[in-house]
């Protein structure tokens, strides 16, 4: 599996490979626990989950653990989907509401992909997302695919 975080900075970018090397495993783990977005290109969505699952469970450190996708094709039962958690049909209106009165998450991933980057309401979320600086308080992991 290659893997490559991009911390919202090219000289940041860093390609580690299975199996992970101790440092390999330090620099995932600065960036599942510190605040702001970063980027993790995998090769499939099963990929990336894994690799998310895998270091939230070594960490053991999250309550309240969330992730936008637009399918649910391979669940994660100790987190949620907060697409389902956004009152339907999804509007920049919805999504405001829904920061305001539901997000208390501590750890939050998305799963970038067409499907998802195709729909109306995303650059709502993302403005949201600003908004509230919640990238200031949590961790924000984008998974793109290759």
């Amino acid at each position: 599996m290659n893997i490559s975080i991009l911390d919202g900075n090219p000289q940041a970018s860093r390609v580690v490979k299975a199996p992970f090397t101790e440092r390999d495993i330090l620099y995932l783990q600065n960036a599942f626990t510190a605040p702001g977005v970063h980027t993790i290109t995998v090769e499939s969505v099963k990929e990336g989950r894994e690799l998310i699952c895998q270091l939230l469970h070594s960490l053991d450190w999250y309550q309240d653990v969330a992730y936008l996708a637009a399918s649910d094709a391979i669940p994660y039962t100790k987190a949620t989907n907060i697409l389902t958690k956004i009152e339907q049909p999804v509007t920049p209106e919805t999504i405001a509401q829904f920061f305001i009165d539901e997000f208390y998450y501590d750890f939050l991933w998305i799963e970038s992909n067409n499907s998802l980057a195709i729909e109306p309401w995303i650059a709502a979320f993302e403005y949201q997302l600003e908004n509230f600086h919640i990238d200031h308080m949590i961790p924000i992991i984008i998974v793109l695919y290759t």
